[in-house]
């Protein structure tokens, strides 16, 4: 499941459906904050947003070329992009227990593109070419996700409040909001964001281990 708040900030939660959240939890959801299992779903809750609201989403999510455009061509090409990158960032998000359907593993799948070098003739590479180019038909590597500022600097702070291995959960996080405020004047929704980064950049990178519950532990 994920949920995006007004900052268009993302945060995961590997595991869960919005089916699983109780009135309790619903209620804990920030004002303007939204939940989604899925590409329709996302589509959804773009669809009542403003169009620079996609590109605003893009160009915080780990790993992308930021895009400066006021908007995406449509809606449909916005979904389509934010989808695929988060399912690269969570592929877990793709699991049945997160009530993503294969319909929409597929459907990203068949928007990935190849980029590849032509002939220096400026004709097309046959499906020849391209295997002897790559004969074992190994995938190809893909450029690691730069690390944000506010991941570099949760970690940094994580790692001088605990021991490698030890659990700690958000209100641990939340202690640090006064050091992040002064960081980040601009921003207005510290935990949101603490949150989107503990869940999206450190966990999804394996310095941080989720373990359920709101609980995370500080990988060695």
């Amino acid at each position: 499941m994920f949920t995006i708040d007004q900052d268009n900030n993302i945060t995961h939660y590997p595991g869960r459906g919005i089916g699983d959240l109780t009135p309790e939890a619903m209620g804990q959801l920030q004002v303007g904050e939204q939940a989604f299992d899925t590409s329709k779903q996302l589509s959804d809750i773009l669809h009542h947003s403003p169009g620079s609201r996609a590109v605003a989403i893009w160009n915080q999510l780990p790993g992308v070329v930021p895009i400066q455009t006021p908007k995406f061509r449509n809606r449909d090409t916005a979904v389509e992009r934010i989808w695929r990158q988060l399912l690269k960032l969570f592929p877990e998000a793709a699991g049945a227990e997160n009530r993503v359907t294969t319909e929409d593993v597929a459907n990203a799948k068949k928007q990935t593109k190849t980029i590849g070098k032509r002939p220096s003739d400026g004709s097309k590479r046959t499906p020849k070419a391209k295997r002897a180019a790559n004969p074992a038909g190994l995938p190809k590597k893909s450029a690691a996700p730069r690390e944000s500022a506010w991941a570099s600097q949760l970690h940094e702070q994580l790692t001088k409040a605990l021991k490698p291995g030890q659990d700690f959960g958000l209100p641990e996080v939340y202690a640090m909001v006064p050091q992040f405020r002064k960081l980040h004047r601009e921003n207005h929704h510290i935990e949101a964001r603490l949150r989107t980064t503990l869940s999206q950049d450190l966990c999804g990178t394996g310095k941080v281990k989720w373990l359920g519950k709101g609980k995370y532990r500080l990988v060695r």
